[in-house]
């Protein structure tokens, strides 16, 4: 089952399923373009609307489930999320960009990692280790535009195929619900299902969720 809906994520989050998996890319609040808005908000709206979706998704989680948040490591932005999650069962994990070019090009100290944020709701979740898979808690993978088989979309904020399967292989079973609350490019929808997982998502950009829907046609979806 595969499910690309048109819907602000509070609104969704209403009435979906119970899922196994969270993967959520949300906006920064860095004023990038997402097409029909920018992410950039008054502080204190981002905050509010910060909390509302982090904790609806919290209260959606299964009681065996994970969330996954990346986030910039900005320390504004990093202290709004701990200060939003329960602390007993959060990790931090950084995915490190291994993008060589921009490396070379970068004029300050930029930022060639991002924050990964996992938060289990109870004692009682889902690990695995697939062969080829590592037990790290951080991960060193290229950007999408550098991969081949993994083209650029646009979207500001795409995440790599492969950054992804690494969660939703550790994190959940082959049959398990995984919900995305910012569909965006549709990486978390095309990997779920390349590795057989149910999914369902939103985005609020009605080309993003068309994008999404092409990407996995051109894979053999249906739908």
């Amino acid at each position: 089952m595969i499910e690309l809906v048109c819907d602000d994520c509070l609104n969704y989050m209403k009435s979906a399923a119970e899922p196994d998996l969270i993967f959520a890319d949300p906006p920064y609040n860095l004023g990038k373009d997402f097409g029909n808005l920018s992410d950039k908000q008054d502080w204190q709206s981002y905050k509010t609307w910060t909390s509302k979706w982090v904790n609806a998704a919290i209260e959606l989680l299964s009681e065996r489930g994970t969330m996954f948040i990346t986030i910039s490591p900005h320390p504004w932005l990093v202290n709004l999320y701990l200060d939003i999650l329960p602390q007993k069962r959060l990790r931090l994990m950084p995915w490190v960009k291994t993008t060589g070019m921009l490396h070379k090009f970068a004029k300050n100290w930029e930022w060639f990692w991002e924050l990964m944020l996992c938060s289990r709701k109870s004692d009682t979740y889902v690990y695995l280790k697939p062969d080829g898979i590592e037990a790290r808690d951080w991960w060193a993978l290229p950007t999408p535009w550098v991969e081949h088989h993994n083209r650029r979309f646009k979207h500001p904020s795409q995440k790599p195929e492969r950054l992804l399967k690494k969660i939703i292989l550790t994190s959940s079973n082959i049959g398990d619900i995984v919900f995305d609350p910012f569909l965006g490019s549709g990486t978390t929808a095309l990997v779920c299902y390349q590795t057989d997982r149910h999914f369902y998502g939103c985005d609020i950009n009605p080309d993003f969720v068309e994008l999404s829907k092409c990407r996995l046609r051109k894979a053999g979806w249906k739908g």
